[in-house]
């Protein structure tokens, strides 16, 4: 687990994260909002993060989320 930080507009924002790693069968790194650890403008928050690596090396970011 990892806790968050954040700034939206002029307030400080919190939330943690869930990493579930992969193992030896291929599966995929999973890591998701862990539901009522949303601060601030965060209240609420939940979704899933996912890292995608292209085939040159590089990644990028896909935070696919909720505000409740």
């Amino acid at each position: 687990m990892s806790a968050s930080s954040a700034r939206l507009l002029r307030d400080k924002c919190h939330h943690v994260l869930q990493h579930s790693a992969p193992g030896s069968h291929g599966e995929q790194l999973a890591i998701r909002v862990v539901p009522g650890t949303g601060s601030g403008d965060l209240t609420g928050l939940a979704g899933a993060f996912e890292i995608i690596q292209s085939d040159d090396g590089g990644h990028s970011y896909v935070l696919e989320y909720t505000l409740a």
